[in-house]
């Protein structure tokens, strides 16, 4: 994971899970007009399910990403390469635990 912060209210989180990994998960907080953006290295034909565990407050999670296509809880790639992006907000804050599973072609 390579971490990146812009200014003092946006952190980017590059993330590629190889091939012997399943998921990568990350616990942390955000707050006020902070939003942790994670991006997610995906091939096409792979498949990623997200889930977001909160305790602490409650997270706003959106989803996205050029060439990704969203049905039921999970998200396809669909381009040869992309990144899966995931924004994290809270107000006023809150402790989460992302879990991001890469399901292989």
């Amino acid at each position: 994971m390579i971490k990146h912060t812009e200014s003092l209210s946006r952190d980017h989180f590059y993330i590629a899970i190889d091939e012997g990994e399943q998921t990568f998960t990350h616990k942390f907080q955000v707050g006020g007009e902070h939003i942790n953006h994670y991006y997610i290295f995906g091939v096409m034909g792979e498949r990623f399910a997200i889930t977001v565990e909160e305790w602490e407050g409650r997270v706003d999670v959106y989803v996205d990403g050029e060439g990704i296509r969203h049905e039921l809880d999970e998200y396809y790639v669909d381009k040869r390469y992309t990144w899966l992006e995931v924004a994290v907000s809270a107000h006023p804050y809150a402790n989460y635990n992302l879990k991001v599973r890469r399901h292989g072609k």
